[in-house]
């Protein structure tokens, strides 16, 4: 697992909703961030997605399920 991957797992791991843009931040994923979310989902993560409107835009937001994952 990558550095930026790690950052990206941090913050998911309150197991809360957030907001795409929290993921691309420089101190998180940077302009790649939501390529490192794909890239824990492929290696199995239980990482969902929900869009939620705000002001006419649809944001989207993503949630780690469980804390239970292990690498294979």
């Amino acid at each position: 697992m990558t550095n930026r991957q790690r950052n990206v797992l941090r913050v998911l791991w309150d197991l809360e909703w957030h907001d795409g843009h929290e993921l691309t931040a420089p101190s998180v994923g940077g302009s790649e961030g939501l390529r490192r979310l794909r890239e824990l989902r492929a290696m199995g993560l239980p990482i969902v997605m929900r869009k939620k409107p705000v002001k006419g835009v649809t944001t989207r937001q993503y949630r780690l399920l469980d804390r239970e994952w292990r690498p294979a």
